[in-house]
């Protein structure tokens, strides 16, 4: 079977994100299973390095559409965006279809897996216009924030953010449920997507939902626990977010503004480490305490996860799963967090995790555990058996579940494969 991932990132597992590295691992038990996979992607200029690697190997074939900062595409990006929203625009701007015509009639694919429904049109319109009819599967990745559902029901105080919402929102969600009612297949990565797409999809479709992948999965401690490290290196308290991301600084500002006081006035000296960090004015605004410790790029982020007693997600807006939960899951690292934290991972309150929504009630918590080291190791190891429950083979399920089984439905209905 010939599979190409079509995706607005190059897929690598030295990709600085969760979604490049996630593809690339598909791609990689795909190839495992004597499968062939290839890349349809937009190469930013920080990723061209990433695109060299994967050209220069000739594991995988390589498909790129190149994005540069010129004034010609940031003007076409400009034109493309008065009428339609900012990541439509994007791969307009940059030719996704033009190489999307190139890699399907090179690779000749007879299934096509997109990520982002952007991607997922523009590759559809390639093959239409092709006359070709491979496959055609939608990855909708935290389909529920992405969409700006919770943010749109629950606008930012900022006015700007509020109208850019409201106007992605307008533009972007009709558009989106439309291109995935128009998929053979949809996968996704927890159970509200799969409620939310099943809604808006015909009943005929499948949605699948697969177990996400995160940096600790070949990393994940064995069921005894050991004690967590040394108390002269170890944070009390972790972060770990993108500093460019609306939630990210919303979750901060109410951490640092309601709940870190609280928790400083019962316990001083209670310190926190913050990752991803990139804005210079936010580490000027939550560093200014000798107890919070910001950082930018973290080479070996499992090690932090391993050197901090507890990790916090006071999220307030978005939804779907957290990567940096179930690394903390896998690295026996007890974590407080939001419902909104919590809402692609079901974790139960007191059992997995410590769940709390408001600042009184979170920095409780924080202090509960702070305070009791048996108190985070039973959860720790309750976290680590939930982990258990959750991690399973996904390439297996994708290679030899998922694809075949809408292959062979379409088949069924007379529909034919690539040429």
């Amino acid at each position: 079977m010939r599979v190409l991932f079509a995706t607005d990132f190059v897929p690598s597992p030295e990709a600085p994100h969760t979604g490049g590295k996630l593809i690339f691992h598909y791609a990689a038990g795909g190839r495992m299973r004597g499968g062939a996979a290839g890349f349809l992607c937009v190469a930013r200029p920080h990723e061209r390095e990433l695109a060299t690697a994967l050209r220069t190997t000739d594991e995988f074939p390589l498909y790129p559409a190149y994005a540069d900062r010129g004034l010609l595409r940031r003007a076409r990006r400009l034109m493309f965006s008065l009428a339609h929203p900012l990541a439509y625009a994007f791969v307009r701007s940059v030719d996704l279809q033009r190489a999307a015509v190139h890699a399907l009639r090179d690779f000749r694919p007879d299934v096509i897996h997109a990520v982002q429904p952007h991607v997922f049109e523009a590759v559809s319109q390639a093959a239409a216009s092709l006359s070709l009819r491979p496959v055609r599967v939608a990855h909708a990745i935290d389909v529920i924030a992405k969409l700006h559902l919770r943010n749109l029901l629950r606008p930012t105080q900022h006015h700007l953010s509020r109208w850019w919402t409201v106007r992605e929102a307008v533009l972007g969600i009709p558009r989106e449920l439309r291109l995935y009612a128009t998929a053979d297949a949809v996968v996704c990565h927890t159970e509200s997507d799969r409620a939310f797409l099943r809604s808006f999809v015909p009943a005929h479709t499948p949605v699948f939902m697969l177990p996400v992948w995160f940096d600790a999965a070949g990393q994940v401690l064995p069921h005894l626990l050991p004690e967590r490290g040394n108390d002269n290196e170890a944070y009390d308290l972790l972060y770990v977010g993108n500093g460019h991301d609306p939630r990210t600084r919303e979750a901060l500002d109410w951490f640092l503004g309601d709940i870190y006081p609280r928790i400083c006035h019962r316990r001083p000296g209670t310190t926190l480490a913050i990752t991803g960090m990139r804005r210079v004015s936010d580490r000027a605004r939550w560093c200014c305490l000798s107890t919070v410790h910001c950082y930018d790029y973290v080479e070996n982020l499992i090690a932090l996860y391993d050197r901090s007693r507890v990790l916090i997600a006071p999220l307030r807006t978005g939804g779907g799963i957290h990567i940096k939960v179930i690394n903390a899951f896998a690295r026996g690292c007890p974590v407080v967090m939001t419902s909104v934290a919590n809402d692609g991972i079901a974790a139960r309150p007191g059992q997995e995790a410590m769940i709390a929504d408001d600042a009184a009630s979170f920095a409780a918590a924080v202090l509960r555990l702070l305070d009791d080291p048996a108190l985070r190791l039973e959860l720790a190891t309750r976290a680590l058996a939930w982990l258990r429950r959750y991690t399973a083979d996904d390439t297996a399920q994708l290679w030899e579940e998922v694809y075949p089984a809408v292959r062979a439905r379409l088949a069924r209905d007379d529909i034919s494969f690539g040429v």
